[in-house]
C-alpha cells in the first residue's frame, strides 16, 4: 500500500510548537505558536497581560503603533532649556562652582533622552477576539508572521478546507468566503468551490497554498 500524498501545507503530526521572546525598552513578549493557535504574553511597567487565541479568533489584518512617552521627550527639552539659561549666566563667572548648575542640568537632560529613545517602541499588530498580539518590530518580526501565518493557514485549510455535501449549500458558500477573507484560500480556489457548489464544475478544484504576505 502506497503511502498517503500529503500537500505542502498539510501539518505533520510530529510538528512542534515554536517560541519566540523580544525585548525592548523594558517590555518583554513571549510568544508560543502550535497547531492550536497562539500563546501570547507582554510584560512591561505597568505589569503583564497573557492570553490564548485560536487561529479562527486572530484577524490577519496588521497595524502599526510606536509606543512613546512624549514626556520624557518635553522633560529633556526643558532640562536642555535650563542647561543653556543658566550657562550663560555662567559666562560672566567662569568659576568651576558656577558650572554646577548647569552641568546638573545637562546630566538630566541627557537622562531624559536616553529614557525616551530607550523606552521607545515600535509594534505590528495583529487583533484576535482575546486581545491584541503586539509584535515588537525588530530582527524576529519577520520570522514570527511568517511563522504564525504559515501555520495559520495550514490549521484552517486542515479544518475546514474540505467541501461538506452534508450541509446546506449557502453555509458552505459563507465558510469559503470566510476562508478567502482571512488568506486561507486563494481566488481561483473560491471561484472553483463556489462553482461546485453550484453544480457548474463537479470536478475537485486544483488546491494551491495561498502566498503568505507579511505587510
Amino acid at each position: 500500500m502506497s503511502p498517503t500524498h500529503k500537500q505542502p501545507w498539510d501539518q505533520s503530526s510530529e510538528a512542534e510548537g515554536i517560541r519566540f521572546q523580544q525585548k525592548r525598552g523594558g517590555r518583554r513578549v513571549r510568544i508560543s505558536i502550535d497547531r492550536n493557535g497562539v500563546d501570547y504574553e507582554i510584560r512591561d511597567a505597568n505589569g503583564e497581560s497573557r492570553f490564548k487565541a485560536s487561529f479562527e479568533q486572530i484577524d490577519p489584518a496588521q497595524s502599526h503603533v510606536v509606543e512613546k512617552n512624549i514626556h520624557l521627550l518635553q522633560l529633556g527639552a526643558i532640562w536642555t532649556l535650563l542647561c543653556l539659561v543658566t550657562a550663560l549666566s555662567c559666562l560672566k563667572d567662569p568659576s568651576p562652582a558656577a558650572w554646577a548648575l548647569p552641568a546638573s542640568f545637562l546630566l538630566m537632560s541627557g537622562y531624559s533622552f536616553f529614557n525616551y529613545f530607550w523606552r521607545k517602541a515600535a509594534f505590528t499588530i495583529l487583533r484576535s477576539d482575546s486581545g491584541r498580539i503586539c509584535i515588537i518590530d525588530g530582527p524576529k518580526r519577520d520570522e514570527i508572521l511568517s511563522e504564525l501565518n504559515s501555520r495559520r493557514v495550514t490549521t484552517l485549510r486542515a479544518k475546514y478546507l474540505h467541501l461538506d455535501h452534508e450541509n446546506h449549500k449557502k453555509a458552505e458558500i459563507s465558510k469559503y468566503n470566510w476562508l478567502r477573507r482571512v488568506g486561507a484560500i486563494t481566488d481561483v480556489e473560491l471561484s472553483q468551490f463556489a462553482s461546485m457548489l453550484q453544480g457548474d464544475n463537479p470536478a475537485l478544484p486544483s488546491l494551491q497554498p495561498p502566498t503568505i504576505s507579511l505587510n
